[in-house]
């Protein structure tokens, strides 16, 4: 179940206060909320991984490489390129270069994580290119999926890598067998010179392995007392001991959970952890927490046994049973425990490292920030990336942005120090619709919107609110279609009309948002427009904005409006057009070639593969497509039509499909007018 109203919500409308949820033993319980303390980032410093930084910068030898040795052998992945080899012209794409992309950045990533964590993808990396290599002499090319069924690999995906590098691969659809059975022939690929490319990148990585394995050094010796050492444990210790320290005399206000995205990193911190409470004296605070940090949680393996120990003996007030005992007060994991489970009888979270999706964020911080949590207040720390690997990364910019669009949508918690957050709040009860909304948002999706029942219904809810407290109830209640009203904002730089509209096409009947640039005097519209979604809530949010009194505001908006309604009816004419000339790709018409051909398919069953292919997919999907096509070769065709049935639910086509629909024709008749708002920007 997801609680619809949301923390500020509750925290801003009295009405809200007294509302009362049941608990996990069927209590009834009021809605209460920790405050939240996000601490200053905690920055930290290289050290010796930047010469490492430096070597890999070297090799990478791309748009990162901005200090790059042009003499340096560049290392080019070629096994994640494999479409670049292909003898069949049509297999050629760039899908193999983004995929080389997101290896540089996992990468970089990994070695911002924790030394540890580089120096095991470099040495699974090594050891799987030197079985590519020999499969390649044999006559067999393997993709990474493939070899990952053959050799258990765990090089990307286990431990949530963010790059998503498991997906990147053409599926295969032996999901198990002999190794014969997988894999193509060699003959099908430039074999010749993927093997110099191969051998080329191997040299590159031995090379980048030793020089990792000589700086890093093992974990045990990660922290010392003196600062000497690796600087990111070092801080972490620190904050540890300062949690230490405050929470003298309540074991509860000493818990804390460490996430990490990389499994390597959670035994990193763990292995470098204990080290630290072995080598401090008693006198120490840190002393207080030996025997008492729990093994790290990054996977399934050991059992959902091992699992659910560490868990319940962590915080078992919380998440464990009447014979659950407190034995820890330290636990490491990954984000596998970032949903589902309730932690809130500690009250603190440390962030080792950051993902790209500040989704996940939210989701770790949701652990101990929950409705029934005893403490006054719950601290997040968050580890920024060290600043140069920031520069190369971007990632603080691009989960700001992230967070900024969110924030002016939906709203989040904050999240990060000196980030946007903190608007409308974080959905209180786990619940699989509201996370997917906001996982959505973050990822910047706006279709949102379009979506029917409660999610638009909660974000109305909030803003009617809003006006009951601006105005008398019965003044709000009243208030007719088309109502509208200005205010002053720091959003925007230039006045704007943002229109909401009601678009009604045969049975279908969907909102439109669009923004109208005005003059700076007069406020006549000058028919610029903008219909992101995402842009006009965050222009229209008026964030404690002055209300706008202007007397050329009102005869401007009806111009503004009739330029608004024919730019919508115009958009929809194009969209018609544009429709009506597409041509399916060719692994999509070859595809309903068969299936309508197929005499095993029923007629809806047919009827809705047809639908299911008749779309304009991504680039990666016609490849998937048109690889399970060759793989079928001579096959009967009521085969290969099952085998497209399968990956078409494999790849969500049917969805895919509904959201591709062509529009139906509309008149400005059609559209309706539901609120409008001009807005001024803040004077400087």
């Amino acid at each position: 179940m997801t609680v619809r109203r949301s923390r500020q919500f509750i925290l801003d409308n009295p009405a809200a206060e007294g509302d009362t949820i049941r608990d996990a033993d069927g209590q009834e319980q009021r809605v209460r909320f920790s405050s939240l303390d996000l601490r200053p980032r905690i920055k930290w410093d290289l050290g010796t991984r930047a010469k490492l930084v430096d070597d890999l910068m070297a090799h990478l030898n791309e748009d990162l490489a901005d200090q790059a040795d042009d003499e340096a052998p560049s290392l080019t992945f070629v096994r994640y390129d494999l479409p670049g080899f292909s003898r069949d012209e049509n297999e050629r794409s760039a899908l193999g270069r983004d995929r080389v992309a997101l290896m540089r950045c996992a990468i970089l990533k990994r070695l911002e994580s924790s030394p540890w964590a580089i120096t095991q993808t470099l040495r699974r990396l090594v050891d799987n290119y030197e079985w590519f290599i020999s499969e390649l002499e044999r006559g067999r090319v393997f993709t990474v999926k493939e070899m990952r069924l053959i050799l258990r690999s765990a090089e990307t995906a286990s431990d949530g890598d963010p790059a998503g590098l498991e997906d990147l691969d053409e599926p295969t659809d032996a999901a198990a067998g002999s190794d014969d059975q997988l894999g193509r022939p060699s003959s099908d690929f430039d074999a010749e010179r993927l093997n110099v490319a191969a051998r080329d990148d191997l040299i590159v990585l031995r090379q980048l392995l030793a020089e990792a394995e000589n700086t890093t050094g093992p974990a045990a010796n990660a922290y010392a007392g003196d600062g000497a050492g690796d600087d990111k444990i070092h801080r972490l210790i620190e904050r540890l001991r300062g949690i230490a320290r405050s929470g003298a005399n309540r074991r509860d206000k000493r818990k804390a959970i460490i996430f990490t995205e990389f499994a390597d990193t959670a035994e990193y911190i763990h292995t470098a952890l204990l080290a630290a409470l072995e080598a401090a004296d008693d006198q120490d605070p840190l002393s207080c927490y030996r025997d008492r940090v729990a093994d790290p949680i990054h996977s399934t393996e050991g059992g959902s046994d091992k699992r659910d120990h560490g868990i319940t003996s962590f915080a078992p007030k919380t998440a464990g049973t009447a014979t659950s005992s407190n034995l820890y007060d330290i636990l490491i994991t990954t984000d596998v425990l970032a949903e589902g489970v309730k932690l809130h009888q500690a009250g603190k979270v440390i962030n080792y490292d950051l993902p790209w999706n500040p989704m996940r964020l939210v989701q770790r911080h949701g652990r101990v920030d929950r409705i029934g949590s005893t403490h006054a207040s719950v601290e997040i720390d968050v580890f920024a990336p060290a600043e140069r690997l920031d520069a190369l990364l971007k990632l603080m910019a691009k989960i700001e942005k992230k967070l900024g669009l969110a924030h002016a949508t939906l709203g989040v918690p904050a999240t990060i120090p000196d980030m946007p957050g903190g608007g409308q709040g974080q959905l209180f009860q786990d619940g699989p619709e509201g996370l997917e909304v906001v996982a959505g948002i973050l990822d910047g999706d706006d279709r949102w919107l379009a979506r029917r029942g409660s999610d638009t219904t909660s974000l109305g809810e909030r803003w009617r609110m809003a006006l009951t407290r601006m105005q008398s109830p019965e003044a709000v209640a009243s208030l007719p279609a088309a109502a509208g009203s200005g205010f002053v904002s720091r959003e925007v730089r230039a006045p704007a009309f943002v229109f909401c509209a009601q678009i009604t096409a045969g049975d279908d009947t969907y909102t439109r948002m669009v923004s109208v640039a005005a003059d700076p005097q007069t406020w006549q519209p000058k028919s610029l427009f903008d219909t992101s979604t995402l842009n006009c809530l965050r222009a229209a949010d008026p964030q404690g904005g002055d209300r706008l009194l202007d007397s050329n505001v009102y005869p401007a908006v009806y111009t503004a409006w009739e330029q608004c309604r024919r730019h919508i009816v115009e958009q929809n004419a194009r969209a018609l057009q544009e429709a009506a000339a597409v041509r399916l790709p060719k692994p999509m018409r070859d595809a309903r070639r068969i299936i309508q051909r197929s005499s095993v398919l029923g007629a809806h069953q047919r009827e809705r593969l047809l639908r299911a292919y008749n779309t304009m997919p991504s680039r990666m999907v016609q490849n998937r497509v048109r690889a399970a096509l060759r793989r079928a070769g001579d096959e009967p065709s009521d085969r290969t039509a099952e085998r497209l049935s399968v990956l078409a639910e494999r790849l969500g086509l049917s969805a895919y499909a509904a959201r591709s629909a062509v529009p139906r024709p509309i008149t400005a008749e059609n559209v309706r007018l539901i609120a409008w708002l001009a807005i001024k920007p803040d004077a400087p």
